[in-house]
């Protein structure tokens, strides 16, 4: 199996979350002086990065925010019990003309702790930190009924990203990342399929609280077996899982974005595919263009989506996507 974390669905899937989720305010060290938050990258801190209140799953990774550092003296940082997390700097940014400082906490096991920040030269204690760790209990898949059904369905040579949530004993979520370790079981008689890639690319991508996301690649070989998810606590989750390639689609639908298409701009179109009743993640269309009026051509073309552009008013042309017998077109006349 080879192991490495990606960066894909995740990103776009982030960025919507958290701005429907609203502005969020840092927490307030013990003393009153340092305030803190969660780091979930770029696209979490558009709306304000979360708290640094929510419990961190045992043996998982997280960064936090010194989100006023410029109003503190030069700092360094400590744990109170290193058996529970430690904590180290590990950069800093510049946030809407704000010094931010970014502390690695790296948890081990169940129980409480706190981040200490001391002054470099004093060595007098500027503020503290909690951070409760907890064993992962319960582990869920996120927005479960948007990736499966029965079984989660990719096409041959494609992939799709999960994000898992994990849960404590009283059912609470918890933060971080790289707690929970995967394998993969293939039917019998079948070759492996897939490759589950899970941590270190999503981690660089967002630079902080990741929340834990695995991606799934396929092969190009159909197949079927599951994943298996847990943490050291004893938490499982199965997700089955099946490959299929072009023969296994039963329908397809392409669809146009919102709106006329523009002379000028890109026109963008995607497609979703079914495999009886579930959706096939990854679908991977043959492009073309027909009955074309003037100068339109395709911009890019990937596995699922496409994007055409003309520079005439008037131009026209049909985008149709093939996956093995099936086909669905959009008509595109750009004003």
């Amino acid at each position: 199996m080879h192991v490495r974390r990606s960066p894909r669905a995740a990103l776009a899937a982030a960025a919507v979350a958290l701005a429907a989720a609203g502005c969020r305010g840092p927490t307030a060290g013990e003393l009153g002086k340092a305030r803190f938050s969660y780091d979930e990258g770029a696209f979490g801190c558009l709306v304000g990065c979360p708290p640094a209140d929510a419990p961190m799953a045992a043996g998982s990774r997280v960064h936090v925010n010194v989100t006023n550092a410029d109003e503190l003296a030069d700092f360094t940082v400590s744990s109170t019990d290193e058996s529970v997390a430690t904590f180290s700097r590990v950069g800093t940014a510049t946030v809407k003309g704000k010094l931010w400082i970014v502390v690695g906490a790296s948890s081990f096991a169940a129980g409480d702790s706190k981040l200490v920040l001391s002054d470099a030269a004093s060595g007098k204690e500027i503020d503290r930190l909690p951070l409760h760790v907890r064993d992962v209990q319960k582990i869920e898949v996120a927005e479960r009924g948007e990736k499966y059904k029965d079984q989660l369905t990719i096409m041959t040579g494609g992939s799709t990203s999960m994000r898992l949530i994990l849960r404590d004993g009283s059912n609470t979520e918890l933060v971080g990342h790289g707690g929970i370790d995967y394998s993969y079981q293939g039917a019998a008689g079948s070759p492996e399929p897939l490759e589950v890639l899970f941590g270190e690319i999503i981690s660089r991508i967002f630079i902080g609280t990741v929340p834990e996301t695995m991606e799934i690649s396929a092969r190009e070989t159909a197949g079927s077996g599951t994943i298996v998810a847990s943490s050291p606590a004893g938490a499982t989750m199965e997700i089955p899982v099946q490959v299929i390639d072009a023969s296994g689609v039963t329908s397809l639908k392409l669809s146009g974005q919102e709106g006329t298409a523009e002379v000028g701009d890109e026109y963008f179109l995607s497609v979703e595919a079914m495999a009886g009743a579930e959706k096939v993640h990854s679908p991977e269309c043959f492009w073309t263009l027909s009955e074309v009026v003037g100068p339109v051509t395709f911009d890019h073309a990937s596995r699922e989506s496409a994007a055409v552009e003309s520079t005439e008013h008037g131009s026209s042309a049909t985008v149709t996507c093939t996956i093995g017998s099936l086909s669905s077109s959009v008509h595109v006349v750009f004003n």
